[in-house]
């Protein structure tokens, strides 16, 4: 199920040089586990769980299933419309000729995704590229703050949305796999007749 609008919007405020405010929107996510249905020696399980199901130590040990309180953010064109909103980065400024609104020394920066590792931020810039020293230098006092305060104040939201998702995710992996439990049946019943 691909989302198709961003819930958690945070307007973040900038100056590259005196007076020269910039206002932005950027989306932010909890990120979360893709679990998948997977066919193992004769018996279909969950793949790709991550912290969803700990290993069987860590069960002993009583940990339980969770989502790691890992975020992204993502800057959106400066263009955006929720309303009109495509769940991808065709909403995300710099991606595929969208104007990118954050310039540091007359360098683009294009698109941003900054992501919030607990006690670090891993930030990549024109894409998947690291920024220079003075860029992230900039990020890290300007933008970053303002986004962590958003996190911050909307940790439950966020979070909720992530287990929507995760749930959505499990249903949709659930109906293709019904689906393709029922193909095979039909296809069985096929064979034994052709056979019979």
């Amino acid at each position: 199920m691909k989302p198709t609008t961003h819930p958690h919007i945070a307007t973040v405020t900038t100056s590259a040089r005196k007076g020269d405010v910039v206002k932005t929107r950027w989306t932010i996510r909890q990120e979360h586990p893709y679990p998948r249905v997977e066919g193992n020696y004769g018996s279909l399980n969950w793949g790709n769980l991550e912290t969803l199901r700990p290993d069987y130590h860590a069960r002993e040990r009583g940990v339980k299933p969770t989502i790691a309180k890992h975020y992204t953010a993502s800057l959106l064109r400066p263009d955006f419309d929720p309303e009109q909103a495509t769940g991808n980065r065709q909403d995300l400024a710099g991606w595929d000729g969208n104007a990118a609104p954050l310039s540091l020394r007359g360098a683009s920066l294009g698109e941003v995704d900054i992501r919030f590792r607990g006690h670090y931020e891993e930030i990549k810039v024109r894409g998947f590229g690291f920024p220079t020293p003075g860029e992230a230098k900039w990020i890290r006092e300007q933008i970053i703050p303002q986004i962590q305060a958003y996190i911050d104040e909307q940790a439950f939201t966020l979070h909720a949305a992530a287990v929507g998702r995760v749930r959505a995710r499990f249903e949709d992996e659930l109906t293709k796999a019904r689906a393709s439990l029922l193909k095979m049946e039909q296809e069985a019943a096929e064979m034994v007749a052709a056979i019979a």
